[in-house]
């Protein structure tokens, strides 16, 4: 065989490559050795050894010299014995992500294929080591061992690949915490990314770790001032430039990168050995780009977010040129910048995010995309969770996307990956990706909505199969891919009688549990901001004689329901957006009126107590739109007729209101029944 080597494409006359076939030492087939000849004469072995999967020679090596000089060896002709074969080049995420140079002639500890498994001791050493050779050289054994952990065959087995990587796992957060006098921004990108490629031995358990109080971990990282990444957060936010924006994109992959499994957060909080909820609380604590949970209502964005926002959509533009892992963690770095801030939200957009969120997603399969196999590596479906952080605010910044996500092909892949999901599995899945992705779509809003949820239709067997399915983010709250496709499925088949979907008693819970932290904000609905539609799915829910029997077997759906309307003067949700409010309230309200035309629910609603007809008094004379106050004068008059003589005091006769807002009773209960 004869080689070319090429440095990006372009030929590398300074490197001859040269084959040597080794005899099989084991079934995996015939072993491939590398040798590398520089101008100078010298010789350089490439590591480690390939061997033969599907008939194809996959290669991986490595350059003991600089990473500038790793080239991809191309078949350029064959030998009779194997004409068909193919010799792949898979570069050493670790060591191409980092860019720093390695001494002539240094050599990771890792013994090659046919040595002995890698020590996680010596590797630990290494990494702890004041030496940045011998950090170095740890990164490529680490970068070396998780392509090894996912070759078939490879000469270390899944679960002593997962052993090693756990042992590594708080070495490297340490070093991510180092000086940056010590550790740069170069390296500290370098050790993130090894980090990030070790989730993908097993994302549970190096997540969990990398998340384990009482050691070195993601969070003291991110909250490390001394450090690299501390430095570039104490800039001036004018001063920031595309390589910081980078920086901290590595640092979030390393973050999200655990979060690769049909269990998402709930599986690496049992292995870090804490509660979700406490592991939330350490993110609201210390992600230093979101809102934090002690000003969860706060709209306004901060300089910080508002100038990497850009920075971090150029590198989204061009996902090819960005180091291996590095794209999860720009991804989630966005998710984060968004959050909570409108004006952020609509600076990425002016700055082309969309274009670029479909350009990452054109680069992988709707199974690609939602696949835990390669998720760091890969990590392409993660735009499905940027895209709920970036809709929401810029949503409350005035702007309809839907029509922009309906025409570029968004919702269209969204659909695809949906229905790629029972073809995988259920415990095959990245439930971070699903379950983002599904609240993206209840939170979304706007004039092309009707034919966004048409073609949503379609993929009711997918919503089905989710709503069965044991995929979560977190459990114990209610973050389960089952609730959110089932407000999904509400939106679109709730109105439905005859229960078309196949709605079951757990469904309806879920949805009314939810709605009611969401309400309150007692505990995880701090995090998160109420949208306009926040209350779509349960009024299509009221609307069907069916579900709405399973509604009023929950107990706390009554409260719910007064709750909903917002008139406590303390209420959590006070500080809302007026625009929001106003909508939620009326959906509120509507969903009353309907269950009042139903004989069960006006008798559930009188059985109340006179909480609720004095809510509804209070909406008539306090409601901030006419359409509720209509909404409230035709559930009174069906709950109690005498009491609309209060409301027709507060009018001006004849039936209106003085202040010339609400129509007629009669109107609003004749409009209501042609609902």
């Amino acid at each position: 065989m004869y080689f070319k080597s090429e440095v990006n494409g372009n030929a590398d006359t300074g490197w001859q490559t040269y084959v040597k076939d080794v005899p099989p030492a084991t079934p995996a087939g015939r072993v491939l050795r590398f040798t590398a000849r520089g101008l100078s004469g010298k010789e350089f072995q490439l590591l480690p050894l390939n061997r033969v999967v599907d008939e194809t020679y996959s290669v991986y090596f490595n350059l003991t010299m600089p990473p500038r000089r790793c080239g991809s060896a191309i078949m350029e002709s064959t030998g009779p014995a194997e004409p068909t074969a193919v010799a792949e080049h898979v570069a050493d995420a670790a060591a191409l992500a980092a860019g720093e140079p390695e001494p002539e002639g240094s050599m990771p500890v890792v013994p090659t294929a046919e040595e002995a498994v890698p020590r996680a001791e010596a590797l630990c050493a290494q990494l702890r080591a004041s030496s940045s050779t011998e950090r170095s050289a740890a990164y490529v054994a680490l970068g070396r061992l998780e392509l090894d952990a996912r070759a078939a065959g490879g000469a270390v087995s899944q679960q002593e690949a997962a052993d090693i990587a756990v042992a590594c796992t708080a070495p490297l957060c340490e070093i991510l915490c180092r000086d940056a006098a010590e550790v740069g921004a170069e390296e500290l990108r370098r050790a993130a990314l090894t980090l990030t490629a070790l989730t993908d031995i097993d994302a549970a358990r190096v997540g969990g770790e990398a998340f384990r109080p009482g050691q070195s971990n993601i969070w003291c990282a991110w909250s490390a001032e001394t450090s690299a990444l501390g430095a570039i957060l104490a800039k001036d936010p004018a001063d920031l430039v595309l390589e910081d924006a980078l920086t901290i994109g590595c640092t979030f992959a390393a973050f999200i990168g655990g979060w690769a499994t049909s269990r998402s957060i709930d599986a690496i909080a049992k292995v870090a050995g804490v509660t979700a909820m406490e592991f939330l609380g350490e993110f609201n604590a210390n992600c230093f780009l979101c809102v934090p949970c002690t000003n969860c209502f706060r709209t306004a964005d901060d300089a910080r977010n508002y100038a990497l926002a850009p920075l971090m959509v150029e590198l989204l533009k061009e996902p090819e040129k960005l180091p291996p892992f590095a794209l999860v963690g720009c991804l989630c770095q966005l998710e984060c910048l968004n959050a909570g801030r409108p004006k952020v939200a609509l600076k990425c957009l002016e700055h082309g995010i969309v274009d670029a969120a479909m350009g990452v997603l054109g680069r992988a399969t709707p199974a690609e995309q939602v696949t835990t196999t390669g998720f760091a590596r890969g990590g392409h479906g993660e735009v499905y969770h940027m895209m709920f952080d970036l809709v929401g605010p810029a949503q409350i910044g005035g702007e309809d996307l839907t029509g922009e996500l309906l025409a570029c092909g968004f919702i269209d892949q969204f659909v695809a990956m949906l229905n790629a999901v029972e073809e995988l599995g259920a415990s095959n899945v990245c439930g971070d990706v699903i379950f983002f992705g599904l609240w993206f779509l209840k939170l979304l809003d706007g004039e092309a909505l009707p034919q966004i949820e048409e073609k949503l239709r379609a993929a009711k067997p997918a919503l089905r199969y989710l709503c069965d399915s044991p995929i979560t983010s977190v459990a114990e709250i209610g973050w389960t891919c089952g609730v959110f496709s089932v407000f999904i499925a509400a939106n679109l088949f709730g109105r439905d009688e005859g229960n078309t979907f196949g709605f079951v008693q757990k469904d309806i819970d879920g949805v009314v549990e939810f709605e009611f932290e969401m309400l309150r904000a007692s505990a995880w609905g701090k995090i998160w901001q109420l949208v306009l539609n926040q209350c779509k799915g349960l009024l299509s829910l009221c609307i069907s004689d069916s579900a709405k029997e399973m509604l009023l077997h929950h107990a706390g759906f009554i409260p719910l329901l007064i709750d909903g309307l917002l008139l406590d003067d303390e209420h959590p949700r006070k500080d809302t957006a007026e625009a929001i409010k106003e909508r939620v309230q009326h959906d509120y309200a509507e969903c009353i009126q309907q269950i009042s035309l139903f004989p069960p629910g006006r008798a559930a609603l009188q059985a109340a107590g006179p909480r609720v007809v004095e809510a509804l008094d209070m909406l008539v004379d306090k409601a901030w739109s006419d359409e509720a106050k209509q909404c409230a004068h035709a559930a009174l008059m069906l709950l109690c007729p005498e009491r609309i003589k209060h409301s027709e005091q507060s009018s001006d006769g004849n039936g209106t209101q003085a202040d010339g807002g609400g129509g007629h009773v009669m109107i609003s209960y004749q409009w209501v029944g042609a609902a």
